[in-house]
C-alpha cells in the first residue's frame, strides 16, 4: 500500500506439479487517494518467476498507456491484470523448469509498488 493505492497479487496454487497451470492475478486499486489524476496511472505491471539462481524462467508485463484525463482517479478505481504460468518449460524462456522452489515477484511502476515475493514449490 502506498499513496492511497493497494497493489495485491493472488496465485491460484503455490504447490503445483510440473505441467500444471497457475493463474496469477494482480490488482492495483485506489483505496483512498482523492487527488491523483488518471493521466499519471499509465505504466507497466510486471510479473516474473525466478529459480533459486535468480534466473527468470517466466514473466509477463502489461502496459497501460497514459491518458490526457486530468480528473482524479476515483476511490475504487482499479486495474486488474492476470496471466497463466504453466509450471514447466515455456517456449518463450530458455531456462528449464524442474521440481524445486521458485519465486514470484510483481511490481507496478506507475506508483513504484511491489509485493512481497511469493514462493512456489513445484513437484513432480
Amino acid at each position: 500500500m502506498a499513496g492511497g493505492f493497494s497493489f495485491t497479487v493472488n496465485v491460484s496454487n503455490t504447490h503445483p506439479r510440473l505441467g500444471e497451470n497457475i493463474i496469477i492475478s494482480a490488482d492495483l486499486q485506489n483505496v483512498y487517494n482523492t487527488s491523483i489524476p488518471v493521466q499519471e496511472l499509465g505504466g507497466t505491471t510486471t510479473i516474473q518467476i525466478t529459480n533459486v539462481a535468480g534466473e527468470i524462467v517466466w514473466g509477463r508485463s502489461d502496459f497501460r498507456s497514459g491518458t490526457t484525463l486530468t480528473v482524479a482517479a476515483g476511490v475504487g478505481w482499479n486495474f486488474g491484470f492476470s496471466a497463466t504460468w504453466m509450471a514447466g518449460n515455456n517456449p518463450d524462456f530458455t531456462i528449464p523448469v524442474t521440481a524445486g522452489t521458485y519465486t514470484l515477484s510483481a511490481s507496478n511502476n506507475a506508483l513504484s509498488l511491489s509485493v512481497t515475493p511469493i514462493q512456489i514449490v513445484v513437484t513432480n
